[in-house]
């Protein structure tokens, strides 16, 4: 029989993506009927979805946490106490991976690599240090753990390449779309347009090698063309030193801004084509977002999304800026917002989140001791 103990979702994260992936597999633990706690980072509760919250277990670690440091050996033994059947961090952030070294020896664990290789960002000598610190803890946790989880084919052979010597304790888990619990609601910046549905949509954090800046140049080129009037909607938090805003010239609208769960969603809803022109990608969580609302993408064609778009049937993939502006041309003369049931009956094949988690448990169950 299936081991029915509890299982342990961890994450070091306090916001963004990662967290709701924490909770995401807590609502599916919940919904296949397993008993789970959601550990996160003290002051992260309030962010947790209200049907888990129950289960969520806030902690305090130190910022620069290690297996060996008291407060992370006293939080493994608080772990090791509730008998779990195995934990699962679904980063390797610091703090994660120093509790997984931990309890690597006494409870079969799981750990969840979203880059193999960091995206390139702007260095300082705080981040320096702190990604040597995170990259020598996750290679620490790479070798004690008993599951290296990746959430593409491109990570797995990018991790296969980095790290041969751990190949055997690697798993594929396709990364679904994370979309919490809310009510959609048009952001209040897009109340003044009219016919807006069937638009493009950028969604996501705005970094440097996110693209944006080909996106907002190929849309202003199209836009020389006054039969071209597809709107482009960028949503997301700006990370990066570049600036974009809006301009009714080009169609285009800037939500450079925290994006709510119930905003998220209406742009999904709404959009007729999300358009992903990163420059590099391990794998993409908004891809799997658009696919759930039976929406189109296109992509660029590099390694960690081109292989997850099937041409003529859920996207389309393009090589350089005159492409991308062809492919959004088609999408100005058959404009429309309604969802393309193929595109939501692949994702249903290929991201269901019950069946991916049920053979994620099997996989670390069967770890031998």
């Amino acid at each position: 029989m299936p081991d029915s103990k509890k299982v342990i979702i961890f994450t070091a994260l306090n916001h963004g993506g990662i967290l709701q992936l924490a909770n995401q597999m807590a609502i599916t633990l919940k919904s296949i009927g397993r008993e789970f706690s959601l550990y996160v980072p003290v002051g992260s509760k309030n962010k947790c979805v209200d049907e888990v919250l129950d289960s969520v277990v806030e902690y305090n670690l130190p910022k620069f946490s290690f297996s060996a440091e008291k407060r992370t050996r006293e939080l493994a033994a608080e772990i090791i106490k509730s008998d779990p059947s195995c934990f699962i961090a679904v980063d390797d952030a610091i703090k994660a991976s120093a509790i997984v070294s931990a309890l690597s020896k006494r409870i079969k664990c799981g750990i969840v690599i979203h880059d193999v290789n960091p995206h390139p960002q702007k260095k300082t000598l705080y981040k320096e240090i702190s990604e040597f610190i995170r990259k020598t803890l996750a290679k620490q946790a790479y070798r004690r753990v008993g599951r290296v989880i990746l959430l593409s084919e491109n990570s797995y052979r990018i991790f296969c390449k980095c790290y041969p010597q751990y190949v055997r304790k690697t798993v594929i888990f396709p990364l679904g779309a994370h979309v919490m619990p809310a009510s959609p609601i048009m952001p209040e910046e897009l109340n003044k347009y009219k016919d807006l549905d069937g638009f493009a949509l950028f969604f996501g954090r705005i970094d440097e090698y996110k693209g944006v800046d080909r996106l907002v140049r190929v849309q202003a080129e199209n836009c020389l063309d006054k039969k071209y009037t597809l709107p482009l909607v960028i949503a997301g938090k700006k990370l990066s030193g570049e600036h974009f805003e809006t301009s009714d010239k080009d169609h285009t609208v800037c939500l450079t801004r925290f994006i709510s769960d119930g905003e998220m969603i209406w742009l999904f809803q709404h959009c007729g084509v999300v358009v992903l022109p990163y420059y590099e990608a391990s794998q993409s969580g908004v891809l799997p977002i658009a696919y759930k609302y039976g929406k189109p993408v296109i992509v660029s064609n590099i390694n960690g999304l081109q292989e997850l778009v099937i041409e003529d049937r859920t996207g389309s993939v393009f090589k350089d800026d005159a492409e991308l502006g062809r492919l959004l041309r088609t999408y100005n003369i058959n404009r429309s917002g309604k969802e393309n049931q193929e595109i939501s009956e692949y994702y249903n094949e290929t991201y269901d989140w019950n069946k991916n988690v049920l053979i994620l448990l099997e996989r670390i169950l069967e770890i031998n001791e």
